[in-house]
């Protein structure tokens, strides 16, 4: 738990609250212009797997599903789709940082094992 409130707060800000806030100014848009899609990236961290020293990244992204349930729900018949895509690990600067010594690098070893 070496995350401070001000790292928690930003990966929400940036994450879920930046993401719903962008969809809700794109939703606005298609509305005018008789629908459209709206994609959420989101991730597998935290949603079906928990991965160690990622809690504020994985709440923030897994977070993202409940709007995308709830905006598919309210504008999906209006002719906007909304989805989210949970992709597997990738190969990032971010995944490097986060996987930087052996026990780290052996855990994701396991996990593709």
């Amino acid at each position: 738990m070496d995350v401070s409130q001000a790292g928690w707060n930003e990966a929400i800000a940036i994450n879920l609250t930046g993401s719903f806030l962008d969809a809700m100014h794109q939703i606005a848009e298609m509305l005018k212009h008789g629908g459209g899609s709206v994609m959420f990236i989101s991730t597998f961290v935290g949603y079906s797997f928990g991965f160690p020293e990622v809690a504020a990244y994985a709440a923030s992204k897994s977070g993202l599903i409940g709007p995308t349930q709830a905006l598919a729900a309210e504008f999906g018949p209006r002719g906007v789709r909304v989805n989210a895509i949970l992709p597997g690990a990738v190969e990032t600067g971010m995944y490097r940082a986060m996987n930087d010594t052996a026990d780290k690098e052996a855990f994701m070893a396991n996990l593709r094992d």
